[in-house]
């Protein structure tokens, strides 16, 4: 071949050849999936909370993906069971982001034990991790820049049901039961005792380890109290509660049953049901029987896509997180990690974000990192004789 053959060759395949590898460029990162590691505890005693709240945000990705995905990609949501040991989660996450080193983003836990080392994994690998259904209001500045809360705090929910006991309870001394093993625990009893005292009530605080069924000696010293408690707060977990619950009233102690989010969990409602049980208290994040369309299209899609209704608040908390994802990645206008974390920690109108949380209410957002939202539900379960309801709405404000 000529010299002159030879250039013109070249100059034709040269702009060819740049095309064909920009087309191919633009081809892979449309098919190029956005892949968020979902550490939840699916098996073991933390999957009452952590198995509902997967299912709603499976949910939100099929939903997502049927719409053609975001930004154009799939969203690739890969589960990870920790199996409601703590012990796990460090270790299992890091093989995770070795198997999948271009992931986008985290979306996992109900409990803040498990988010605070999940957190702090994600954090040095620069990868944003939103949590569902962790409380501790110090989870952010526990891990670092990359740490967001799509629930309210522990703080919120405490101040709310010790205004609720004393406002319209008018309950002015409690017996505090903390199961002391747990961060989540730990953190909401300590809050209320706070902001009960606060109020100018009294509390009789006792702790208990979280392998504890037999609460006969928190009931003796219930008995023996004085002043007379009017209410016991149970800081404790789905695992322990039926039975504290069920002690109590066997025990012949009818007062008031407080609690937060932990007792959101259909065996406590269960329980109530088989026993009879009345005036059981708790804080949670939203009413899953409120009369709204967005609610009543999630409860029925989810029924549809698993067999049942959601059992508790954390499916639409992961339901949401999904979607607060989607749409700080539809703002950032990417999915890298580092631009799709940034609007997340960007204050936002409640507007910016409600579009894509239909089962919130209207004043949700991520802003400083907390849902700027202090409003919640503080449903009553009591199926005493005479009595077919549970959940009557009740909605305080912590503010």
């Amino acid at each position: 071949m000529d010299r002159m053959h030879a250039l013109l060759l070249r100059t034709f395949l040269a702009p060819t050849s740049f095309v064909a590898a920009v087309m191919w460029t633009i081809w892979a990162q449309a098919a190029e999936p956005i892949t968020v590691l979902a550490p939840f505890n699916l098996s073991g005693p933390q999957a009452a909370l952590g198995a509902p709240c997967y299912r709603g945000a499976e949910l939100a990705v099929e939903k997502l993906n049927a719409a053609g995905g975001v930004l154009g990609h799939r969203i690739e949501l890969i589960p990870i069971d920790t199996a409601s040991e703590v012990s796990r989660t460090t270790n299992e996450l890091d093989s995770a982001l070795e198997r999948y080193p271009n992931a986008t983003a985290g979306i996992g836990y109900t409990d803040s034990t498990y988010a605070l080392d999940a957190g702090r994994v994600f954090q040095k690998a620069g990868i944003p991790f939103i949590t569902p259904g962790a409380t501790a209001p110090d989870l952010p500045n526990q891990v670092g820049s990359g740490m967001f809360l799509a629930a309210y705090g522990d703080d919120a929910q405490a101040l709310a049901m010790a205004k609720y006991a004393w406002n319209e309870l008018k309950v002015r001394n409690v017996a505090l039961w903390v199961d002391e093993t747990s961060v989540y625990t730990r953190t909401v009893g300590g809050f209320f005792e706070e902001f009960f005292r606060n109020l100018g009530g009294t509390v009789d605080r006792r702790n208990f380890a979280a392998e504890v069924m037999d609460f006969g000696d928190l009931i003796a010293a219930f008995k023996k109290a004085d002043p007379k408690p009017q209410a016991i707060y149970g800081a404790s977990m789905p695992r322990t509660a039926v039975s504290l619950i069920e002690q109590v009233r066997d025990a012949g102690i009818d007062v008031p049953l407080l609690s937060g989010d932990g007792w959101d969990d259909e065996a406590i409602v269960e329980a109530s049901k088989r026993n009879g049980i009345e005036n059981i208290y708790f804080t949670t994040h939203l009413f899953l029987g409120v009369d709204t369309p967005g609610m009543k299209e999630f409860t029925e899609a989810y029924k549809h896509k698993f067999g049942s209704p959601p059992p508790n608040a954390f499916a639409p908390l992961g339901f949401d997180s999904v979607n607060l994802l989607a749409t700080a990645i539809e703002r950032a206008a990417s999915i890298q990690p580092d631009a799709c974390g940034q609007p997340l920690r960007t204050p936002a109108t409640s507007k910016d974000w409600s579009a894509r949380l239909p089962t919130r209410r209207a004043n949700a957002s991520p802003r400083s990192r907390l849902p700027s939202s202090r409003s919640m539900m503080v449903p009553k379960c009591s199926f005493g004789r005479g009595c077919r309801s549970h959940n009557k709405r009740r909605t305080m404000t912590a503010d």
